[in-house]
């Protein structure tokens, strides 16, 4: 796997610093099939259930999320995330964020003995401070 400029296609390695190509063009992650994308840091999420409900005579499938170790979707997310990071050496993490993508990535930082930093907007409830902090993250 490698990031690639769409404008002009140069290359960069997954862990580079740069947040744009030289040229200015953005980037874009290129995986092979046989890529492996690690999945090393779990606390455990899982595949959850669709259980089916019948909304004004249409029949749908809610997906049960809330099951999720931080009660959100940004679990498998996070939890790739965070695996990829620490593969790269990456020992510190920072974000901003409001609640769920903190939480979560906050979670699983501290599973795979991470630093996270997470930057919240005034104003953020109490109860979303706490869980990041509970967590072990710096908010």
């Amino acid at each position: 796997m490698y990031f690639y400029c769409e404008k002009c296609k140069k290359q960069y390695p997954l862990n580079t610093h740069a947040i744009r190509c030289s040229c200015g063009g953005l980037f874009r992650l290129h995986k092979d099939p046989e890529d492996v994308v690690p999945q090393d840091v779990s606390i455990g999420h899982m595949v959850t259930p669709l259980v089916p409900m019948n909304v004004g005579g249409i029949e749908v499938l809610l997906k049960l999320e809330n099951l999720q170790p931080t009660g959100s979707y940004k679990d498998r997310g996070a939890a790739t995330l965070v695996s990829v990071a620490k593969s790269l050496g990456i020992t510190k993490i920072a974000l901003d964020s409001a609640g769920y993508a903190g939480a979560s990535v906050a979670a699983y930082a501290a599973a795979a003995g991470m630093d996270c930093r997470v930057y919240v907007p005034e104003g953020v409830p109490d109860g979303a401070r706490q869980q990041l902090q509970t967590y072990g993250a710096e908010v």
